[in-house]
């Protein structure tokens, strides 16, 4: 059942916010806009509403009543590829399906029912795999845990009717008031790990799960008490692996 007073704390900033006049069309369309939302998110505060409906407003430029929302289910069940970019000019657009999609990234574990990404965008009715270019993969450090909104994607139906995603762009959704919180990055792979360290001044200390092929191993040195060698893996990434003893019982540890 649909709280009315919360229905009318989401629709009242989004006539202003999307600069709206109210008519019977418009009305329709952000009734239908809300009930998709509690689909994939469920109920949230009004400060989370707007930020929702700032980010709409940042990556739908024009025409915006015809786009609505799609949920990750509908996109697992589609029988047909679908192509989305928000951005698009006047003059492909035609040839574009007009979606609002968003969801939140999270990093899975590779496994047989799943081969084609260990990252997932997931809403309250499911996930889905994704495949990034490296100008969005550099994005995701900044974006997990966070709800985002693709701008450009496109949908692949695979032979076998397994369906999955390609992630060309998109945005977080931003709240001023959201207090900073230690964000834990769960790498699983060395490409992820390149990006990792291309940030690292921007990123607080923390273990990382690392998952490549050793391309090179050093020879073990005595640096005074400690025993220590090097593996390189894919990437040039370098991991310095210390073998020292603390209290009696041998510990190894990865710098």
């Amino acid at each position: 059942m649909v709280d009315s007073r919360e229905k009318e704390e989401f629709l009242k900033p989004a006539v202003d916010l999307l600069q709206l006049s109210k008519t019977d069309q418009e009305e329709f369309w952000l009734g239908s806009l809300y009930q998709t939302f509690l689909i994939t998110r469920g109920r949230r505060t009004s400060d989370q509403y707007h930020q929702f409906l700032s980010g709409i407003k940042r990556v739908v430029k024009t025409n915006i009543l015809d786009y609505s929302i799609v949920t990750v289910r509908e996109l697992l069940d589609s029988p047909r590829n679908l192509t989305v970019d928000c951005t698009a000019t006047s003059k492909t657009v035609r040839e574009l399906d007009r979606k609002i999609l968003s969801g939140r990234f999270v990093f899975t574990p590779v496994s047989q029912k799943d081969r084609l990404a260990v990252i997932h965008l997931e809403d309250n009715t499911g996930s889905i795999p994704c495949q990034f270019t490296d100008f969005t993969r550099r994005k995701l450090i900044y974006a997990q845990s966070l709800w985002c909104i693709l701008s450009s994607w496109r949908l692949v139906r695979e032979d076998q009717g397994t369906n999955y995603i390609e992630v060309r762009n998109f945005i977080k959704e931003e709240n001023v008031d959201r207090k900073k919180k230690e964000i834990k990055v769960h790498v699983l792979s060395t490409t992820d790990v390149e990006v990792i360290l291309e940030n690292k001044d921007q990123l607080k200390p923390g273990c990382l799960n690392i998952v490549g092929e050793v391309s090179c191993l050093s020879e073990i040195i005595k640096i005074k008490e400690d025993l220590v060698f090097c593996i390189k893996l894919q990437k040039n990434i370098t991991v310095i692996i210390k073998y020292y003893v603390v209290t009696g019982s041998n510990t190894i540890s990865e710098i």
